[in-house]
């Protein structure tokens, strides 16, 4: 019996030299994997979160709402650590830095938190705890009037 011998490019269709992006031991691609469960994953990951931002982009809150939703609010008559939230992501989807801060200051933390639920880094947990310890303090100031005072 002979063998065919295998060259590379029989083992593989994704090689480096057809494919730069491919890995070494197979079809996977380094940037965006586009087969098996990984892909689809990011796939999804990749559309519920521009789905996310075009819903902010698309709403438009008014600036001073005739009624509030918050429970904190009605009870206090304070503003809670989140209120101000939705209207200041709707501000920076569309590319209104100083109108989302006037909203709400750790807006931008808030919603680089809210989309790095989309992807699995390392760096997510800690990066979650420091931001909610951040706008747990702001809503504390924010609560006793001290936020009013600088």
């Amino acid at each position: 019996m002979t063998s065919v011998p295998r060259t590379p490019s029989s083992v593989c269709a994704d090689t480096p030299q057809t494919n730069p992006l491919a890995y070494a031991r197979g079809s996977e691609n380094v940037l965006l994997p586009s087969r098996g469960r990984e892909g689809a994953a990011l796939r999804w990951r990749i559309l519920a979160a521009a789905s996310l931002f075009a819903f902010f982009w698309w709403l438009s809150p008014p600036d001073q709402p005739s009624f509030h939703l918050c429970p904190f609010y009605w009870l206090t008559a304070r503003p809670c650590p989140l209120c101000g939230i939705t209207r200041a992501f709707c501000a920076l989807a569309k590319g209104h830095w100083t109108q989302a801060i006037h909203f709400h200051a750790l807006s931008p933390l808030a919603f680089v938190m809210l989309f790095s639920l989309f992807w699995k880094f390392r760096w997510r947990a800690p990066f979650w705890t420091w931001g909610l310890a951040a706008i747990g303090t702001y809503g504390v100031w924010r609560a006793a009037g001290m936020w009013d005072m600088l």
